[in-house]
């Protein structure tokens, strides 16, 4: 119907409906099922086609779909830029995050939760999943807000009180949120995460400006008070160590990224491409590690210098006796020199990689059942 009350259209659909949602441009309409089909139909009630949630069935004998939320682009990231902003999330804890209503390599997040629904946060950078989760400390279920990005990383659980939380709102800011538990109302401040580093006198952070699709990247000069400012796409995290700082991107190939290595205004020294897309990274003076859930690139960017006599590798002899220059391995594999940077695996694991640290002599892979490596 419309604003003026209206009837336009009506249509009966021989569906049991759960969810409806339009799309923000209004082309089309989202009819999800209790069996956890979405339909999709055109705004004047014509049936388009079906949303594919295949990758949504399974860690559960149901698959009823508890949540679905369209980024608007209002306050953000435009709806043309090539990150997800449709997600849909069954009570079994599977989130699906997609670009648009056609994407065919949509992003499968395990919450390992029950939810009860989803929610992007004003800027369409962070989605809150709610509901329960069982912990090892406790006899029962616990409720939990689960923050993750656009991009499906995980950046912080949230445990509330109560026995569930029936419904959550964002702040205009984006930086709290309020929740209905129960007969409570609870209000939580949400503190974003700001990738940054220290380099040489110069602090290198960045953040997302509401009126631009990319990241900002500054290089604050601390003693002169400069600051020199980049923008970057597909921008995934940044660190840095002594003289330099290290970038890192997703590129426009799928599973795949860019890793560049910069000095302390900004420009770019080398650029690495890998093949598969980053989700942790270390720097330190001689090595840069990035590392998927299952993979672990290693560059030693120090090696040429040296070979060139403009530096020197002291003390990253038990790194650098295993590998090569670059060298790419899964994690559940041994490294050795017969290891190098094209080699991929889409080989699975059991034990993901959940952190990583490196220095000039020695490599930590924290994964998630509490081994180091």
């Amino acid at each position: 119907g419309s604003v003026d009350g209206n009837r336009l259209w009506g249509k009966e659909l021989n569906l049991q409906l759960a969810k409806v949602q339009w799309s923000p441009d209004a082309r089309v309409i989202l009819f999800c099922t209790t069996h956890g089909e979405c339909h999709i139909y055109d705004s004047n009630g014509n049936a388009v086609s079906k949303l594919s949630t295949k990758q949504l069935q399974g860690g559960g004998l149901s698959n009823y779909i508890v949540g679905i939320d369209w980024y608007t682009g209002r306050e953000g990231i435009p709806q043309d830029y090539e990150i997800p902003v449709l997600a849909l999330c069954t009570d079994t804890g599977r989130v699906q995050l997609m670009k648009h209503e056609n994407d065919d390599q949509p992003i499968i997040v395990d919450t390992k939760m029950k939810v009860n629904g989803i929610k992007w946060n004003p800027a369409g950078t962070v989605l809150a999943v709610f509901g329960q989760q069982h912990v090892a400390t406790e006899p029962g279920p616990s409720s939990v807000v689960s923050f993750y990005s656009n991009m499906g990383y995980h950046w912080k659980t949230l445990r509330v009180p109560g026995a569930g939380i029936s419904s959550l709102s964002w702040e205009g800011s984006g930086l709290r949120v309020s929740m209905a538990v129960d007969s409570f109302m609870y209000f939580a401040n949400i503190k974003p995460p700001v990738p940054w580093g220290y380099m040489n006198g110069t602090m290198v952070y960045a953040y997302h400006r509401p009126e631009r699709s990319d990241h900002c990247l500054t290089f604050w000069h601390i003693e002169r008070g400069e600051r020199i400012i980049k923008f970057m796409k597909r921008f995934l995290g940044v660190m840095a160590c002594n003289q330099y700082c290290v970038i890192l991107t997703r590129n426009h190939e799928a599973e795949h990224s860019s890793v560049l290595l910069c000095n302390s205004i900004g420009s770019p020294i080398e650029t690495k491409v890998i093949p598969f897309e980053g989700e942790f990274l270390s720097i330190s003076n001689t090595f840069i590690v990035v590392t998927s859930k299952t993979m672990v690139y290693i560059w030693n960017f120090k090696e040429r210098a040296t070979k060139n006599g403009s530096g020197t590798n002291s003390g990253s002899e038990n790194i650098r006796s295993l590998l090569e220059d670059e060298s790419t391995f899964h994690i559940d594999d041994k490294p050795s020199r017969s290891y190098n940077k094209t080699q991929i695996s889409d080989k699975k694991t059991t034990n993901p990689i959940s952190c990583i640290c490196v220095s000039d002599s020695i490599l930590l892979i924290g994964r998630e059942n509490g081994t180091i490596h």
